[in-house]
C-alpha cells in the first residue's frame, strides 16, 4: 500500500497534513440505493484497517499518533461516540 505517497507529496511542495479520515461515509456502501459507488465500513472494519493496514504504513513511514490524527466516522455526530467505541476501542489500532 501507498497511502503515505500522497502526503509524502504534499509535504515535498511544503504542504503538512495533521490528520485524515479513514472513508467519508462509510455507512454508504451499504446503502444499495446510495448515488454512487462508495466504501462501506463497519466499526469493526474501519479499526481494523487501521490497526493492521492504514496505521502501521503511515506510522513506518513518518506519520506517527504524536503528529498525526487518524479519524473515524467523523461526519456522523449522533453515532460517532458507539462507532468510535468499537473502531478505537482497541489499544492498537487507537494508536
Amino acid at each position: 500500500m501507498a497511502f503515505h505517497r500522497f502526503f509524502d507529496a504534499y509535504k515535498d511542495n511544503g504542504i503538512e497534513w495533521w490528520g485524515m479520515s479513514v472513508q467519508n461515509e462509510p455507512m454508504a456502501g451499504w446503502d444499495p440505493n446510495f448515488q454512487w459507488n462508495s466504501c462501506g465500513f463497519t466499526p469493526e472494519m474501519e479499526r481494523d484497517f487501521v490497526k493492521y493496514d492504514l496505521g502501521p504504513i503511515l506510522e513506518e513511514h513518518g506519520y506517527t499518533p504524536e503528529t498525526f490524527t487518524i479519524m473515524a466516522f467523523d461526519y456522523n455526530r449522533p453515532l460517532a461516540e458507539a462507532w468510535a467505541n468499537v473502531a478505537f476501542g482497541d489499544e492498537d489500532a487507537s494508536r
